[in-house]
């Protein structure tokens, strides 16, 4: 079960935003903020230019453990421009028992979170989002297996 650890969560989103917010203040080089998200105080996730900032805030999350999946499972998402709002799309990979990558289905990007909300409401919203979306593919993904391994009236197996 993909899962959001929300007190986790909020911890790890306030240190990461301390340490963008004194990278960018006094120029310090903080490899926290570097390596995985520049989420500041006033972040909103709905800013043009911050597209890759989701992409790259769902990745970190899952590496600092913040949403957490099954055993060989991760979560990606991609936001593609369609010259409007843009919308935001989720993968599921799953590396056993073969590598298999399952996608969501389009997410308009005012849908991750509340617009008006700012930094660590704003990212618990998309980091939500995110989870939810990982859990929807996991379940049609399970959903699908079982199907499969159904036997039907002849007692074959049905075949996808």
């Amino acid at each position: 079960m993909f899962a959001l650890h929300e007190g986790r969560a909020r911890g790890w989103l306030a240190d990461l935003i301390v340490a963008y917010e004194l990278r960018t203040f006094d120029g310090r080089d903080s490899m926290l903020a570097v390596t995985t998200a520049p989420i500041a105080m006033d972040w909103r996730c709905g800013t043009v230019g911050e597209e890759d900032t989701v992409v790259l805030l769902v990745r970190a999350a899952q590496t600092a453990g913040v949403i957490t999946g099954p055993p060989g499972m991760s979560l990606t998402a991609e936001f593609v421009d369609d010259g409007d709002q843009g919308y935001y799309r989720f993968f599921l990979h799953a590396l056993v028992p073969a590598p298999l990558t399952v996608a969501s289905s389009p997410h308009e990007a005012c849908q991750l979170a509340d617009l008006e909300a700012t930094g660590i409401e704003a990212a618990v919203m998309v980091l939500r989002s995110a989870a939810r979306a990982a859990q929807v593919l996991h379940d049609q993904l399970a959903g699908f297996v079982a199907a499969g391994s159904t036997p039907d009236r002849e007692g074959d197996s049905r075949r996808p």
